[in-house]
């Protein structure tokens, strides 16, 4: 069994739906890039990336990171080798902290320096390190209407959507012991089979986030960051089928962003994303009760919200009130293997 698998399933046994996760930091730690937690609150993402900041040598979690902030931070982050950890970008004081701070991060990780004259002389250089960051769906939704979204960020970072919600939440830190495998820059570049029908999922799933050409970059990044994981240097095809089970969850950006124009605004429903998180984590079917202590809304609330969610949804029963995905949603989700099956 591979070092992700035993990890994966040593995390869910006392913190179930977490393990992806937490694998998935890991192999973005190990392959230098940028990721942002997209989850509602609840779902265990701050206990995820806390897990990591300890368990990471050198981890730096500050509050935020604005150009301005950086100013005082360039003897830590100048030949930087471990990861910047944002737990929730809500914290952040105002939507323009916000944005420069997912800004200025997916430069640094990308080209790996940052400098700049404005307000404050930055000057940050060999910078080899990661970044995750937590963000709510709403607070996603107002950055991708941002002009900084198509320039600067949808391309370099990774956009992990945590759909489920612990029922039996546990306060406590998984008791696991983390490997760390092998230096990134010994592994073997790797070049893939173009026709291999296991190459072709992933870039099925890249392609719904970022552009072709991006979508090769990571892929292979992160499958050669699985590979030192396991502590070897050459990608094997386990790590493909790996990669896909950790990126599974993609698509969900294609089913919840729609645009009017080509070139106009990209706009996140996060209703939808929010009643996804009741769909998986109540195995397929929840009930208006517990959308009003999930979310912490009336029931009257409630209703209007269901009552707007253009056919995607559908009553199954009224005593107690209860939804399941609408044949249009389910055909959407079975076109991207993300409908919750039977016995799941």
């Amino acid at each position: 069994m591979s070092y992700l698998e035993e990890l994966i399933i040593s995390i869910n046994r006392t913190h179930k739906g977490l393990g992806e996760l937490v694998a998935m930091m890991q192999v973005v730690v190990k392959a230098r890039k940028m990721m942002l937690v997209v989850s509602p609150s609840g779902c265990g993402k701050s206990r995820a990336m806390e897990f990591i900041r300890r368990n990471t040598p050198d981890a730096f979690m500050p509050d935020r990171l604005s150009i301005r902030g950086l100013a005082g931070m360039e003897d830590i982050l100048t030949s930087f080798r471990s990861v910047i950890i944002v737990d929730d970008i809500a914290n952040s004081q105002n939507d323009y902290v916000r944005k420069t701070t997912i800004t200025t991060l997916s430069s640094l990780v990308y080209t790996h320096r940052i400098q700049s004259q404005m307000m404050q002389s930055v000057d940050i250089e060999d910078y080899y390190g990661s970044a995750i960051l937590g963000i709510q769906p709403i607070l996603l939704r107002d950055v991708m209407l941002t002009p900084e979204w198509d320039a600067s960020i949808q391309d370099k970072v990774l956009r992990y959507y945590h759909v489920q919600r612990p029922i039996e939440p546990n306060l406590g830190f998984p008791d696991v012991k983390m490997s760390y495998g092998i230096d990134f820059d010994k592994a073997i570049e790797y070049k893939p089979d173009t026709k291999l029908i296991e190459w072709k999922q992933l870039v099925a799933l890249g392609d719904t986030q970022w552009s072709r050409a991006r979508t090769r970059e990571h892929m292979l990044d992160f499958l050669r960051a699985i590979a030192c994981l396991n502590s070897r240097t050459e990608v094997i095809n386990d790590d493909l089928i790996m990669l896909s089970r950790l990126l599974r969850a993609m698509p969900l950006e294609s089913l919840s962003v729609s645009k009017e124009q080509l070139e106009g605004d990209r706009r996140l429903n996060n209703n939808l994303l929010a009643l996804l998180v009741e769909y998986y984590s109540y195995g397929g079917e929840f009930s208006l009760a517990n959308l009003v202590l999930d979310f912490h809304v009336t029931m009257a609330q409630a209703y209007r919200i269901m009552e707007h969610q253009d056919g995607l949804w559908q009553q199954i029963s009224k005593s107690p009130t209860k939804f399941k995905p609408s044949e249009k949603l389910l055909s959407m989700l079975k076109s991207y293997k993300l409908e919750v099956k039977s016995g799941n």
